[in-house]
């Protein structure tokens, strides 16, 4: 027997059998993720929808979509915890709440570029809803990568990473608006 057989003959005797994810579990994760992407696509467009003047109906329908984003994320999050019954507090941290508010800044930096330029009738409120989207964004490729399984985290730091990280992203970058658009 040749080393290269011996060696995959060795690796293939050491497997152990994969833990499948529940059926349930796997629901709840894709309405997470939906309910983020449609919080990133709802807030980009409440935020340049308002910066235009003439689509304020586009802004109203993207607040509208952030939203309910917002809830079906927040929903589905708790619905998982409740359901699978796994209620404890396991450690928060912060890592994945501060990875997707980190992911957005970028996207809410070129948006608020458009914001400088555009005339919002609501500057404060298409930036908050430009951060909000853009945490969004970073927030599904987070929930994507992450480990972590339980619901508290996922509740915290993923269904509500927009909220959080988007709101202080808005604080931050709202000084840095007025002061460009003087």
């Amino acid at each position: 027997m040749r080393s290269t057989e011996r060696f995959l003959g060795d690796l293939v005797a050491r497997l152990e059998p994969v833990r499948q994810i529940p059926r349930l579990r796997a629901v709840v994760a894709a309405a997470l993720a939906l309910g983020l992407t449609i919080v990133a696509v709802g807030g980009i467009a409440a935020s340049l929808g308002a910066a235009v003047p003439g689509r304020e109906r586009v802004a109203r329908v993207g607040l509208i979509a952030l939203v309910g984003g917002l809830a079906l994320s927040a929903g589905a999050a708790a619905w998982g915890q409740g359901s699978t019954g796994s209620a404890a507090w396991e450690e928060i941290g912060l890592a994945c709440l501060r990875i997707a508010t980190l992911a957005g800044l970028l996207p809410s930096a070129a948006l608020l570029a458009f914001l400088v330029l555009a005339f919002p009738r609501w500057p404060a409120a298409s930036l908050a809803a430009a951060a909000v989207g853009a945490v969004g964004l970073g927030a599904v490729s987070v929930h994507a990568s992450c480990p972590v399984s339980g619901w508290t985290h996922v509740l915290v730091q993923h269904a509500l990473a927009p909220l959080i990280g988007g709101t202080a992203l808005a604080v931050v970058l709202y000084p840095l608006l007025r002061w460009l658009r003087r």
